[in-house]
């Protein structure tokens, strides 16, 4: 799955922002999407966003519309929000990809391994757990 926007439409409402640690913000959008975005490059701006350096008016942050935007009339592009929240959640499956990959080949490894060493207790791995041989009908 491929990172996308369509450029000429405009992101869904925003339902949800949260200041959490820093300058994290958890915010979700009416489609359902979802994530913790990062937005301490703000401080890189200096004009409106100067006063986001602190803290404490960072979390005073609201919903106003479709974005985010803070007393001081400081706001961010609404496409630009759903952009990071889109990259954010492309990124966190990215990775969920890579462990899922990783634990499969782990398994994978460890179940020839079994299979090898500990043939006497009639037990083996396999791609779905745990099997023991069918006893004999008497």
């Amino acid at each position: 799955m491929a990172y996308y926007r369509n450029v000429l439409s405009l992101p869904p409402s925003l339902i949800e922002a949260k200041p959490l640690d820093g300058y994290e913000v958890h915010v979700r959008f009416a489609d359902g999407l979802a994530a913790d975005v990062d937005l301490s490059y703000l401080l890189d701006f200096g004009g409106v966003f100067e006063p986001l350096r602190d803290p404490e008016f960072f979390r005073k942050l609201f919903i106003e519309g479709p974005t985010i935007a803070w007393p001081n009339e400081a706001d961010i592009a609404p496409e630009t929000l759903y952009d990071h929240v889109q990259r954010a959640e492309y990124e966190k499956r990215r990775a969920l990809s890579s462990w899922f990959l990783a634990a499969s080949t782990l398994f994978a490894s460890r179940s020839r391994i079994s299979a090898r060493v500990l043939p006497s207790l009639s037990i083996r791995l396999s791609s779905s757990g745990l099997t023991m041989p069918r006893r004999a009908e008497t």
